[in-house]
């Protein structure tokens, strides 16, 4: 149902989403986002890791996929570790991340009330969240 593409470091930062998910950041070109990110996510200090990429080989629900990708450790990410690879390609250049119209999903817990988000970025440069 996965197939692992590669690893992808990401760097130690404060991460503030009223800042990096918002129409007028000039890295990252978004089509649409959605209101909830900045209220749910707020601000965070990220720590520096290690995030798989993996492709979808068959159409499967949120449940299945986040099965496969193992226990719960290795399955849920930061929101500010999404957006870091999403900002480098925030104008559809070469990288982890698809940018061919296909999307990209990370599963991300709601810090507050431990609650789980599927967020999505399709083709970065026309990026949704």
């Amino acid at each position: 149902m996965l197939r692992f593409e590669r690893k992808v470091t990401v760097a130690s930062r404060r991460f503030v989403a009223s800042k990096s998910f918002t129409k007028s950041n000039p890295k990252v070109k978004f089509g649409h986002i959605d209101e909830k990110v900045t209220k749910l996510f707020g601000s965070q200090d990220v720590p520096a890791a290690e995030i798989a990429v993996h492709t979808l080989l068959a159409s499967k629900h949120d449940p299945e996929i986040m099965v496969a990708l193992g226990p719960q450790s290795k399955r849920f990410i930061k929101l500010g570790q999404f957006y870091q690879p999403i900002e480098a390609q925030g104008h559809g250049q070469k990288g982890p991340l698809l940018v061919n119209g296909c999307v990209n999903i990370a599963y991300i817990l709601d810090e507050e009330n431990g609650a789980p988000w599927a967020g999505n970025s399709i083709e970065t440069v026309a990026g949704s969240f």
